[in-house]
């Protein structure tokens, strides 16, 4: 059109609306890509596809007429007929026969263009127009962007021109008086005068001819002049034909709503307000007769098409909002059908689009109205048990997550300020939010974020006692976080208020303060929401609520979710990090169900219930919500006594995902070891599994994995505070720390034997030794030496313990006693530079007064470790120390602190002896 216009102005040209349109529509280009002929040579071309039309524009000047021009091929998006891509052997197979004829053709074309011709293993786009003789082929390295623009381009424009009807039907004889009637009821309402009046005397004649009972409504007469706007009358009428005529109720409304989509503007809310009645008569035909063989499928479509209705007229909202849905609720045999049929034009929509905002608007009306709807909670939760059917690493790679995203759009707005939601399905929405965290892009997850956040502040309504919600209120949500008359103290990321000291509070006080936590920067990371992430209700068409025309996203939240999408992979986490986030979005769950306002009732409920969806999820194989099921059930087995029987599936699980370990994802054995380290509180003292744990522990860290020696290395940490806890280390249980865990070994022995071979230590030569080398992985690690450190100090302590009364056991002067020195060496190096040697001395059962503590830090460290040495010399326990200076060496080998080198090269010119007597004459 350009060079058009340089000889010819554009008012001039006078040229269709629709070819200068193709100029200025924004569309997807192709290239480079060439028109592929079995006659001809490859013809260099721009593709451009349009929302309405593609356009093909050669780039070889072509004789017409004798005069050389460029050719621009434009085929309307209805011509497509056939839309393939076939590989350039297939292309070559097809048109086999008609190469033969033309060979010497093809020979010539070969010489010339013998290079931009497409290679066999080549992929072609084949297009197809109505009324082409022949297909149009294409080659093009980006044969997939063409295909996937064309593809869009048709199902967008055959989504857009759709025209929400309901189908016009052959009309059988049972059908006849509705027709009838309703032309009657639609013509009550015209502007013309002598059309209503005429409409009312055929309503009079519909009545008399098969027997209506209107009562005294209806009378012939002449001369009658109807009013304008009969609404009272004809609703009057409806209602007494609805109620003696119901079997009328499906061919009335159906030939209704095909009357609504052909009628003017003006005429549409009469046709919904004398549609009322028999809507209500609606929930008769949810099920098939003998008088109505398809009374279900009749009545689903109605539904939808009232559906399709309301969101094809804009300006119609608040109608349809109070005289359909409002009117609908209350049937409550329609229940199903119409939760059904909003969820399936959602799913046509997909998530995150103007159409599934406003469905979810109307569920939300339905669902104020009638808490039945609320159902739409426990199916995302079926839906997302279902994951199971295909094993994907996440959640949103499964084939089912499309589904899963529409649900949760639909649930966040059906959530809101929605107290019987909360109160019935709570243990619903934990398992689905804790299934769901950090799962899709941003915008999933601020939504999961956002039914969250609705669900406590609905139950916060339930405890505000008629108090009004005035702004100290509000403040929690915005993030004020000031309750002023509330004994909650500010909350920010560097001072939470834990559980413990809620207690105090009242229950509402509680829950606001929840609500205030679930703002913050550190519970939002746990959603997967960071400081500038999206809104969850940021794609709400707000414009069509207020009867305006939303045909478009909001530009800003498009743009926003796009980037989403394009950098989400770009954002990796742990398996570990992931499942932390899990337990602590789990923890909010629980805080909620231990609130006094529920606590003795509704809260044992509400566990049970999470219990049992838990565990119906932990045992069944699928890898993007198995090990969050096993997470959950450790937190929920916590605050329960755990049966054995619990604990041998957890193993035998345990087992089964390290067998596969290193051909699946880590997270299923992580999952399970948190489960196991959640589980050990919740063991009976006399249980057979709990010193066992202790070696699953130090198996798991033998493996080598770092991940997983995190993980096992905080189950050994807890099975020992619980042992300790329990009195196994006092002397009427056994000889100590190292004889009562050797004694546990037995059990698994023959395994724990195989591993110890396979690392190079051994806890039964040497178990302190062995213990040390085993935690040196853990101090040498960055991200693993605070646990090491800490479970080294509770080592310490334990030991310190036994030999107090190992040693004071006069009667037993042979008695030997556990060893502290390795865990000693290993710790203090550490501690030297966190300043906390006399932390540790002190942990070791030294008296660690003001003068101690200055000669510590002066060097007098040595002497009492020398001390301790001289103790277990006199027990003769001094077996283990020809050990000690290869840990040492090890830690010098890896240290790069000078004050911990300096630590290290004192204890090895100490005057401790590191070989017995017996040693030294060998």
């Amino acid at each position: 059109l350009s060079d058009l216009h340089e000889f010819l102005a554009s008012p001039q040209a006078d040229l269709p609306p629709g070819t200068v349109s193709l100029d200025g529509d924004a569309g997807v280009s192709v290239s480079p890509i060439s028109r592929v002929s079995r006659a001809h040579p490859p013809l260099p071309c721009i593709v451009k596809v349009t929302p309405e039309a593609v356009q093909i524009t050669a780039l070889r000047r072509q004789e017409v007429f004798g005069l050389s021009t460029y050719f621009n091929d434009v085929y309307h998006i209805t011509e497509i007929t056939d839309l393939q891509v076939v590989s350039n052997s297939e292309y070559v197979e097809a048109g086999e026969a008609d190469a033969k004829n033309r060979s010497a053709l093809h020979r010539s074309a070969s010489r010339t263009s013998e290079g931009e011709r497409p290679r066999g293993d080549e992929q072609l786009v084949v297009i197809r127009f109505e009324g082409s003789g022949s297909a149009v082929t294409f080659s093009s390295p980006k044969h997939e962007l063409l295909f996937k623009a064309v593809r869009s381009a048709r199902a967008r424009y055959a989504t857009h021109t759709a025209v929400p009807t309901v189908q016009e039907r052959v009309i059988r004889p049972a059908d006849v008086p509705g027709t009838l009637l309703n032309v009657a009821l639609l013509n009550c309402g015209s502007e013309s005068a002598t059309l209503r009046i005429s409409a009312y005397r055929m309503l009079i004649s519909v009545v008399a001819t098969f027997s209506m009972d209107v009562g005294h409504e209806l009378a012939f007469a002449s001369d009658l002049c109807l009013p304008p706007n009969p609404l009272q009358f004809i609703f009057r009428i409806c209602t007494r034909l609805s109620l003696s005529a119901p079997d009328m109720t499906l061919e009335l409304l159906s030939e209704a709503l095909l009357a609504f989509t052909k009628s003017p503007q003006n005429m549409k809310p009469w046709i919904l307000h004398y549609m009322q009645p028999w809507l209500r008569c609606l929930g008769q035909f949810t099920h098939d007769t003998a008088a109505h063989p398809d009374a279900l499928v009749r009545t689903q479509d109605i539904v939808r098409s009232l559906i399709r209705l309301h969101l094809k007229e804009p300006t119609m909202y608040m109608h349809f909002k109070e005289h359909v849905w409002a009117l609908i609720a209350n049937v409550e045999e329609l229940t199903d059908i119409v939760l059904d049929m909003l969820v399936t034009v959602a799913m046509e929509y997909g998530a995150l689009t103007v159409e599934t905002e406003l469905i979810a608007d109307m569920l939300a009306t339905v669902a104020g109205q009638n808490p039945r709807y609320n159902k739409l909670a426990p199916r995302l939760r079926k839906l997302v048990a279902q994951t199971c059917t295909l094993s994907v690493t996440h959640v949103s790679a499964h084939q089912l997550w499309p589904e899963i995203a529409v649900y949760m759009r639909l649930l966040l707005t059906m959530s809101f300020s929605n107290c019987n939601l909360a109160d019935e399905y709570l243990a619903d929405i934990a398992f689905i939010t804790c299934m769901l965290l950090k799962a899709g892009p941003g915008m999933i997850q601020a939504t999961l974020h956002g039914i969250v956040m609705h669900v406590v502040h609905s139950l916060a309504l339930t405890q505000c006692n008629g108090a009004i919600i005035d702004q100290t209120f509000s403040s929690s949500i915005t993030g004020a976080n000031s309750f002023a008359g509330n004994p909650v103290r500010q909350l920010n990321d560097k001072d939470a208020v834990d559980a413990g000291a809620a207690q105090n509070l009242s229950p509402y006080a509680q829950l606001a303060q929840q609500l205030a936590e679930l703002i913050q920067a550190r519970t939002r990371l746990n959603f997967g929401l960071r400081a500038k992430s999206t809104s969850a209700v940021t794609f709400i068409a707000s414009s069509y609520t207020r009867g305006g025309a939303a045909s478009t996203l909001n530009p800003e939240a498009l743009m926003e979710f796009k980037d989403e999408l394009a950098h989400g992979s770009a954002v990796l986490e742990s398996p570990r990090d992931a499942l932390d986030s899990v337990e602590r979005v789990a923890h909010v769950f629980l805080r909620i169900m231990d609130n006094p306002a529920f606590a003795s009732g509704r809260g044992n409920a509400w566990r049970a219930r999470w219990t049992t969806l838990v565990t119906a999820s932990t045992f069944v194989f699928n890898p993007a919500v198995q090990p969050r099921a096993f997470v959950l059930l450790g937190k929920l087995a916590a605050a329960d006594e755990v049966d054995d029987d619990l604990l041998y599936q957890t193993l035998a699980t345990l087992r089964g995902a390290l067998a596969s370990f290193g051909e699946t994802d880590e997270s299923l054995p992580i999952s399970v070891l948190l489960c196991l380290v959640n589980m050990v509180g919740g063991l009976p003292p006399d249980s057979s599994y709990l010193a066992s744990l202790f070696w699953v522990g130090i198996a798991v860290m033998q493996i080598g994995h770092l991940p997983l020696y995190r993980v096992g290395l905080t189950l050994v940490a807890k099975v020992l505070r619980t042992l300790d806890a329990c009195g196994a280390f006092l002397p009427e249980n056994g000889d100590g720390f190292q004889h009562f865990l050797m004694a546990a070994r037995v059990a698994v022995e023959k395994a724990a034997d195989q591993v110890d071979e396979l690392v190079g230590i051994s806890f039964r030569s040497s178990f302190g030794a062995a213990l040390s080398l085993l935690l040196l992985r853990g101090m040498e690690d960055m991200s693993a030496k605070d646990d090491a450190y800490e479970v080294l100090l509770q080592i310490i302590s334990i030991v310190a313990s036994c030999r107090k009364w190992q040693q004071a056991d006069t009667a037993n002067p042979d008695r030997p006693c556990d060893l502290i020195l390795p865990y000693m060496i290993l710790v203090l190096p550490t501690a030297s530079v966190r300043k906390e040697m006399g932390h540790v001395f002190s942990a070791a059962g030294v008296v660690v007064n003001a003068d101690v503590k200055a000669s510590i830090e002066h060097g007098g460290y040595v002497r009492l470790l020398e001390q301790i040495h001289k103790n277990d010399i006199a027990r003769k326990s001094q077996s283990d120390y020809i050990l000690y200076p290869s840990i040492l060496a090890a830690m010098l080998h890896r240290s790069r602190s000078d004050q911990e080198i300096m630590i290290l090269y004192s204890i090895l010119a100490s005057n401790i002896t590191w070989v017995d007597t017996t040693m030294s004459l060998l």
